[in-house]
């Protein structure tokens, strides 16, 4: 079973700002830091340090997962630190391994990709429904890319 997860700490560090003109990379880097909860079994790969920019890490897990399922093997590097998670494919599984944790673990293909699609869904309801101004904001629907759809 794989929990993918987080939770927001800080909404922003910036003030007063406009979330229709906002850029991507104030956007990515500066809103909505916090902890990251990633658990596969009993293998607890969290990160709970506070910082990390939960919506790029969302976007970045639904981007990973779509590649794994293509029969890519992907590697996650967290900004402001060198730890990264590697994303190995051992047939319809995956292995896990982060830097920072000491165990190893694997979740099939379909499972990953729910968890990631899921913590993603989750990250844009909870950022689009406290900012709906982000709708308009070109950057953002560029960092969405092909993800770009309105949610239900």
């Amino acid at each position: 079973m794989i929990v993918l997860d987080f939770q927001i700490l800080r909404e922003t560090d910036l003030d007063d700002v406009v979330w229709h003109e906002i850029g991507a990379a104030p956007f990515y880097y500066l809103c909505f830091l916090g902890d990251i909860v990633f658990e596969v079994d009993d293998v607890d790969l969290s990160v709970r340090w506070g910082w990390v920019p939960v919506f790029d890490f969302a976007l970045q897990m639904r981007r990973i997962a779509d590649a794994l399922r293509r029969g890519e093997d992907q590697v996650y590097s967290f900004t402001e630190s060198d730890y990264t998670i590697e994303f190995t494919l051992q047939g319809k599984r995956i292995e896990i391994r982060a830097e920072y944790a000491k165990t190893v673990a694997t979740v099939s293909v379909s499972e990953f990709l729910g968890a990631a699609e899921g913590m993603f869904t989750r990250a844009r309801q909870r950022i689009e429904c406290a900012h709906p101004e982000l709708l308009r904001n070109p950057h953002y629907r560029e960092l969405l890319g092909s993800y770009w759809r309105p949610l239900p």
